[in-house]
């Protein structure tokens, strides 16, 4: 078998295009972001071959420190685990019952979905709230926090019932949105329904 047919061949031809082809939607990630390949391995696939071995079942090219470069002291064949630990998305810590860890170790630990997590994070609760393996209530989720608009002073739940949408939909707009932008639509609402 020749070896552009091999697994490595292609992990080591993969390895170099994402780091050095502006065309690869990939690239962004890697070579734009300063990522290289040391000029041992960018020359030599016998070199990578050597230094790396052969890919176990399974495994996958990992880098070490996900900011450094593909060079032999900073990559290792990883399992699909090492790999989701040792990305950028999950190199996020959260403290809580006197012990730090990753989203993906709580994940793991507390029988919630990342996805769970990051969702909770980005409406801004406490670490303790964001681990809970309890369902939030609506309250949780921003029942009672009050927003003032024109003079009227009403909870997300109330805001929400008179735009006519959910109150956690609602949330994700006042958290992202500017407060006009958000509830100026229940005040046009309201106008047109008169």
């Amino acid at each position: 078998m020749s070896k552009s047919k091999t697994t490595e061949y292609r992990v080591w031809s993969s390895m170099i295009a994402r780091c050095n082809n502006k065309n690869l939607r990939s690239y962004s990630n890697y070579g734009g972001r300063g990522i290289k390949v040391c000029q041992q391995w960018r020359e030599s696939f016998d070199d990578f071959l050597k230094d790396m071995g052969k890919r176990p079942s399974g495994r996958s090219l990992d880098r070490i420190n996900n900011d450094g470069n593909y060079e032999p002291s900073n990559c290792r064949w990883a399992t699909p685990e090492q790999q989701r630990r040792n990305s950028r998305q999950s190199l996020t810590f959260l403290t809580a019952h006197g012990k730090t860890q990753c989203v993906q170790d709580w994940a793991l630990e507390l029988g919630l979905s990342p996805t769970t997590i990051y969702s909770r994070m980005s409406r801004k609760f406490s670490d303790e709230q964001v681990l809970s393996t309890a369902p939030l209530s609506r309250r949780d989720l921003g029942g009672c926090r009050s927003y003032t608009y024109k003079g009227r002073r009403m909870n997300v739940t109330q805001w929400a019932n008179q735009m006519g949408m959910t109150a956690t939909g609602l949330q994700y707009r006042l958290d992202n949105w500017s407060l006009d932008r958000a509830l100026g639509r229940a005040q046009s609402k309201k106008g047109k329904r008169k």
